[in-house]
């Protein structure tokens, strides 16, 4: 499996100032791939032939539960006019986890199954947050946005679309 994991974290915040403004931007680009070309021949006299592709960022070890982008913003003002705070995360994922057999390749599980499997078990995450105390002024905003894309492929031979997971899966005739 490809274990790479991502996370982009900003924090802004002005704290006691007249007229307060804080900003948080986060972005966070995710083009992992796990891919798996097969040639020439793979024999297996006994057991299975099995190939599998997984992406699975995010999901274990210290990065399990992260946020792929979170941005945070805060301000605080005293007396002024205003207090703005506003907070973008955007989080992008393009993975590909795929397995591609060439013309020449020959398979064979002489005593077992041939399993061939792409997975992408990523967590796609994304968070903004903003946050604006304005003791005494006319106006306090806060306003935040996160925004998700996942344009990421699972691809297997004879799979008639990318979807996840895909595969194919061959059993041995008696």
């Amino acid at each position: 499996p490809v274990l790479n994991h991502f996370v982009s974290v900003h924090e802004f915040r002005i704290v006691h100032v007249d007229n307060a403004i804080g900003v948080g931007v986060a972005v966070s680009v995710n083009g992992n791939t796990a891919k798996a070309e097969l040639s020439g021949t793979v024999e297996a006299t006994e057991g299975d032939v099995t190939v599998d592709t997984d992406l699975q960022q995010n999901v274990n070890g210290d990065n399990q539960g992260m946020y792929g982008a979170l941005a945070v913003a805060g301000s605080s003002g005293k007396g002024g006019k205003v207090g703005l705070a506003g907070a973008l995360a955007i989080m992008v994922a393009k993975g590909e986890s795929s397995i591609r057999v060439l013309d020449e390749a020959q398979l064979k599980a002489l005593a077992g199954d041939i399993s061939l499997q792409a997975h992408d078990k990523s967590k796609l995450s994304a968070a903004a947050m903003a946050a604006t105390n304005a003791e005494g002024a006319t106006a306090g905003v806060g306003a935040s946005f996160a925004l998700i894309t996942a344009d990421s492929t699972a691809k297997a031979p004879n799979s008639s679309a990318p979807a996840v997971p895909a595969s194919l899966r061959a059993r041995r005739q008696s």
